[in-house]
């Protein structure tokens, strides 16, 4: 079972679950939550539930994954210090090893941070009518796979990405977040 350690943020409330050993030893992850907003909360175990199925699945050694749970203003400033550009986003990820770092791959090894945006993960679910929980393991899953190395820079890369996000997801039953909207052609009416 993953251990995972929640800490306050900045706007945070947060105080460890009751079953949390925080630092404690995992048979497959260790994953720092940092909560920012206390939106988060109900999130936590699965979030933490999705993490393990996506280590698992893709039959990841023991790793550590840093999750912060923000705003748009820190993803606001993250993208603009880190991308250039000035505006929120839904997910940014910070991988902590190179292609060379993955490929050597060992048990114990930090993979980054993934740092998710409240606001925008509630609008983006609102418009394509998703519940927050599918939406936000969906970007948990995104956030992981740019961590390891995959990318959606050319049309074959998004391809591969979203196939593999697909499967994660529906595996656990979540929907297909790249099907097509099924009110599409009404709003076109």
């Amino acid at each position: 079972m993953g251990a995972h350690e929640v800490t306050q943020g900045e706007t945070g409330q947060a105080a460890p679950p009751a079953d949390a050993e925080p630092d404690s030893p995992s048979d497959d992850f260790i994953l720092d939550i940092d909560m920012r907003l206390a939106a988060w909360q109900p999130f936590i175990a699965p979030l933490t539930a999705h993490t393990r199925h996506v280590v698992t699945a893709l039959g990841l050694p023991f790793v550590e994954i840093s999750l912060v749970l923000g705003d748009d203003a820190l993803l606001a400033q993250l993208n603009a210090d880190y991308r250039g550009k000035h505006k929120p986003t839904n997910v940014l990820s910070f991988p902590a090893l190179d292609d060379d770092g993955l490929a050597e791959l060992a048990p114990g090894m930090m993979l980054g941070d993934i740092v998710m945006s409240f606001d925008t993960l509630s609008r983006e679910a609102r418009d394509a009518e998703r519940s927050l929980a599918a939406h936000a393991a969906h970007l948990l899953t995104h956030g992981l796979l740019h961590l390891l190395g995959h990318d959606h820079e050319s049309a074959a890369e998004a391809e591969a990405m979203e196939a593999l996000e697909t499967q994660l997801l529906t595996a656990v039953g979540l929907p297909d977040p790249y099907a097509p909207d099924p009110h599409a052609d009404e709003a076109m009416q």
